[in-house]
């Protein structure tokens, strides 16, 4: 073994050193979710002879459409099978819904101990996240109340980064430039600001979306001592966009947002080559998923023919519509009042928003 080999295995154990027992070896090592899984006669097999992750795989395809018609019904029967053969996917998916009610806290955790205990990152993430009294977040840290565990927290917010969980990267990075309660961290990791960056960079060389813009930021303005550096800014700038361009293709969530903000990144040219033809499609998608404050975005596209010839009437059209969501008027509201917004220019939509703007309240 050379020595960059041994390097790296004193590496390893230095990063396992104090990891509570269910990150022991005897776990079923690194799971992680697949982006995407077509749906296969072998597939179905496996599901039925009882193989949690594919279980949840025919889930998936059942549910997106990958491969078979879409079908809730049997969407749902192959996640519960999943569930009961306690896939960690399937265990974190059900705690992340308790969570998101903010109810069943001890159900959530259970849920979550099982699938840490399986080397499911996200959840040893999202159990750091539910045990940690945030000070960013006082009214949830209050209502979870009595589950509040900063040392374990803290810990598994270790662990998981250290595994490799670009999210968890992100976080700790963030704390520990940030300053955030850098006091209990550091029996557990070191909490220099260079410490802090590096956690950041390995984040964002996995496409962590805002550990890439951090990136940016830290040649840009710069910070934590990091000097100032054009070349590096626009190469993080390419990171930014491959990261926002994968959440646009891959992500469960709202992918309309990405949509939206890859279409602005196109438009710009920031991080890759300007495209007006793919701004606009990527805007129009979001429309399609009913993206209101893309609505009005894509007004302005068709006001002054960007990536399609201009047409007033549809542009009028879509700012009207957009204004049927009170966040898209407020949100147009504010572009229309930056100088340096793309919005600037805009007369139809200051026209659109004025004469549909709300009457006063009769006294």
């Amino acid at each position: 073994m050379n020595k960059r080999n041994l390097i790296k295995v004193a590496l390893l154990f230095v990063s396992l050193a104090g990891y509570s027992a269910d990150y022991s070896k005897a776990d079923l090592g690194f799971l992680e979710d697949e982006f995407f899984t077509f749906y296969t006669p072998e597939l179905l097999e496996m599901a039925e002879n009882g193989d949690g992750q594919a279980q949840f795989k025919i889930s998936q395809c059942y549910k997106y459409g990958w491969g078979v018609f879409q079908d809730k019904d049997n969407s749902e029967k192959w996640f519960q099978r999943s569930l009961d053969a306690k896939h960690p996917p399937s265990l974190y998916r059900v705690a992340s819904e308790y969570l998101s009610k903010e109810e069943n806290y001890e159900k959530a955790i259970k849920l979550l101990e099982e699938a840490h205990r399986q080397k499911y990152h996200k959840a040893t993430l999202a159990l750091s996240n539910l045990l940690w009294e945030s000070p960013c977040d006082p009214v949830g840290s209050k209502k979870r109340g009595k589950y509040i565990d900063n040392a374990r927290a803290n810990e598994l917010l270790v662990q998981a980064a250290a595994a490799g969980e670009a999210t968890a990267q992100f976080q700790l990075g963030n704390r520990i430039v940030n300053e955030n309660k850098l006091e209990e961290l550091a029996a557990l990791t070191p909490t220099s600001a260079d410490a802090g960056k590096q956690w950041l960079e390995k984040a964002a060389h996995q496409l962590e979306v805002n550990a890439a813009w951090e990136m940016i930021g830290c040649y840009d303005i710069p910070w934590v001592g990091t000097p100032k550096n054009p070349e590096k800014v626009e190469s993080w700038k390419l990171v930014y966009f491959e990261s926002v361009r994968r959440l646009a293709t891959f992500s469960e969530q709202d992918t309309s947002f990405w949509d939206r903000k890859l279409a602005l990144l196109y438009l710009d040219g920031y991080g890759t080559k300007k495209d007006p033809s793919r701004a606009f499609m990527h805007m129009y998608h979001a429309v399609l998923k009913k993206d209101f404050k893309a609505m009005y975005s894509l007004g302005y596209f068709f006001e002054k023919g960007i990536g399609i010839p201009s047409n007033k009437e549809e542009a009028i059209r879509l700012y009207r519509e957009s204004l049927k969501d009170p966040d898209a008027r407020q949100s147009l509201s504010k572009e229309l009042e930056k100088e340096d917004g793309i919005f600037k220019d805009s007369k139809l939509a200051k026209e659109v928003l004025m004469e549909d703007k709300p009457s006063s309240p009769q006294k």
